[in-house]
């Protein structure tokens, strides 16, 4: 009886495949630690910029709100009878309603 044993040598076919996933991989993993560290540079730089355009419209917020006060301490009855307002009458600016004889005191808006 003649038999014959074929003997393969699956560590170098093994250690092959093994190198080409470690470098595919270790490939991979830099060109995600690139990524990752453009995008967190690009959003400091975006939050910075937005922190700038912030305290820009703060200030000219603040200006705003000192024009408007200002503007607000110059008006009078002659500038507003000017622009068409007329004065209020006295009794017109609240509705009351009798308070009824049997209620008792509450926190509401009655005479």
């Amino acid at each position: 009886m003649n038999n014959k044993i074929l003997k393969i040598n699956f560590s170098e076919i093994h250690g092959n495949l093994l190198s080409i996933a470690l470098v595919a991989s270790l490939l991979v993993l830099g060109i995600a630690y690139i990524y990752l560290i453009n995008t967190s540079v690009f959003l400091v730089n975006a939050r910075g910029l937005a922190e700038e355009k912030r305290v820009q419209t703060e200030s000219e917020l603040a200006i705003l709100e000192t024009n408007y006060i200002s503007a607000q301490e110059t008006i009078d009855m002659s500038l507003a009878t000017a622009h068409g307002f007329v004065a209020a009458p006295k009794d017109s600016t609240f509705a009351y309603r009798t308070k009824p004889a049997d209620q008792e005191t509450s926190l509401s808006f009655l005479r």
